[in-house]
């Protein structure tokens, strides 16, 4: 029996561990491009210090919930976007782009029909009407379409977060979604 003489898997071992580092040198130097990063995390940490540790990390994605009840929470076309609007603010400063998960009805929207499970409000519960989903999501797209062309629609919908039966999962939020956001925004994705 013939044996390979070992040192020239040593070698190569030798060499990736002293090209790695220059590799990762060249790798930080470069410009940074968050549409070219395919690198993203959920978070609901928004302060200035966990966007700076996230982007330090080399993510350039941040997924955040955009929850309709937290932004229209009382009634029909009363917004509440304070804490949001800081939240794409620091995204911006810190050069992170958004994919925006949108949903959760608020109790002035939902269905009546459709009783609530105790303790979760009707964030899963469906709209009445898709009307009042369509007015949120263009005022939404409209306000921050210069900073956030990423939606996702409901947060696992499939997963005791929606009430409603498939059918009605697609004919209430995502058919009308993805007509209204490309029409605010034409390039957004959803």
């Amino acid at each position: 029996v013939l044996r390979q003489p070992r040192f020239p898997v040593t070698y190569w071992v030798l060499a990736l561990l002293l090209l790695a580092p220059l590799s990762a040198w060249l790798h930080a130097s470069e410009t940074w491009d968050p549409w070219k990063n395919p690198y993203g995390i959920c978070t609901h940490q928004t302060t200035p210090e966990a966007l700076r540790v996230i982007k330090e990390a080399g993510i350039g994605w941040i997924r955040i919930d955009m929850n309709w009840s937290d932004l229209e929470p009382r009634e029909r076309g009363k917004f509440a976007w304070g804490a949001l609007d800081s939240v794409v603010q620091l995204a911006r400063e810190h050069q992170l782009k958004i994919y925006a998960t949108v949903g959760g009805t608020p109790a002035w929207a939902a269905d009546p029909q459709i009783q609530p499970d105790p303790g979760r409000g009707t964030y899963h519960v469906p709209p009445a009407g898709s009307g009042d989903w369509m007015n949120y999501l263009r005022a939404l797209v409209l306000r921050y379409r210069g900073d956030i062309q990423t939606y996702g629609l409901w947060n696992e919908p499939n997963h005791r977060n929606w009430k409603g039966s498939p059918e009605s999962y697609v004919q209430l939020i995502v058919n009308p979604a993805a007509r209204t956001i490309k029409t605010a925004c034409p390039g957004c994705k959803v």
